[in-house]
């Protein structure tokens, strides 16, 4: 086992987790990848594969499982600066040990097992750690079983499904809403225009409100009490209920009266067949954005007291819409 000191790894961690990882293809979370690669003296042979196994996240603490502690009573991790990240003690025969990851960036991190009494880092390994979340789905409340006349849940409010599929967490910084321009058939006297959502809850306009003001143009209030960001941990699926988007499914429908509101009735009258393509995209600082695009049918609605208290048959149906 070719040893250095933590000095040495600390001067010369910029090249070797270059060569190291053109070595590896970066195998994350399923035992470490493992670099074999002896980099002009810097390497190690056999790359912490006698040491380091399995990589795994509980919220924000990295556990790690040990092959043995022969040699070694430290694991420190690096950053992709190779600067110290955290550190951690290793008893005699600890199976597994864990560090502290809440400010961690995503990227590439160095793991070490370090001989602290004369400092000698006695193997190194170098894991990718970064999060992967995507929306897997979305629906209109009225097609769940989540609205009830009693609760908050409107049948407009759309209900989404994200995951990470990533091995480690993430954060989910915005989201935002598009739909198709379309012409409706009015359900009273008017010129039809073609109408859209309003661009304020596009993807682009979220990105670019956060860029420059530092806040989002519009802010979902979820079911719960959940807000912006919110953590997806590796491997969790969490539902998220917009119960803020009442207008977002209807916004410019009432200025031609594809919506009319009933003063009489004191509540909605929504034209039955109305369809379009709505897009629901989130994204993050650190994650890629992820959309599903469906069309959206307004189906069996007839008249009710507000959106809040749709009828026993009303529905409100999406589609997924063939992107082939």
């Amino acid at each position: 086992m070719t040893e250095r000191t933590r000095r040495q790894l600390l001067a010369g961690i910029g090249t070797s987790l270059t060569l190291a990882t053109a070595g590896c293809g970066g195998n994350s979370g399923s035992g470490g990848s493992n670099s074999s690669a002896d980099n002009s003296g810097d390497g190690l042979s056999g790359g912490g594969a006698d040491i380091f196994g399995e990589f795994s996240f509980e919220e924000y603490t990295l556990n790690i499982s040990l092959a043995t502690t022969d040699g070694y009573d430290e694991i420190v991790a690096f950053d992709s600066d190779g600067k110290q990240f955290a550190s951690t003690s290793v008893t005699p025969s600890a199976g597994q040990v864990s560090l502290d990851f809440t400010d961690y960036s995503p990227g590439e991190y160095r793991f070490a097992a370090v001989n602290s009494d004369d400092d000698t880092v006695v193997s190194e390994v170098t894991e990718v750690l970064e999060p992967n979340i995507e929306l897997v789905d979305w629906q209109t409340a009225s097609e769940t079983d989540m609205y009830t006349s009693e609760n908050d849940i409107a049948l407009t409010d759309i209900v989404m499904s994200v995951e990470n599929t990533g091995n480690a967490p993430g954060e989910l910084d915005w989201v935002g809403y598009e739909s198709e321009e379309f012409t409706p058939e009015w359900s009273r006297d008017g010129d039809p225009n073609p109408m859209s959502s309003y661009g304020y809850s596009s993807p682009e306009s979220q990105v670019e409100s956060l860029s420059q003001k530092g806040r989002l143009d519009y802010k979902p209030d979820f079911k719960g009490g959940k807000e912006l960001p919110i953590t997806v941990y590796a491997g969790q699926q969490t539902q998220l209920v917009d119960t803020s988007n009442k207008r977002l499914l209807t916004i410019r429908m009432e200025k031609d009266r594809t919506i009319t509101e009933d003063p009489d009735e004191k509540g909605w009258k929504v034209q039955e067949g109305v369809e379009y393509d709505f897009t629901v995209t989130i994204g993050g600082e650190s994650i890629d954005r992820s959309s599903i695009t469906k069309t959206v049918t307004w189906e069996n609605i007839g008249t009710s007291a507000g959106l809040t208290h749709q009828p026993d048959d009303a529905l409100i149906a999406t589609k997924q819409v063939d992107q082939g």
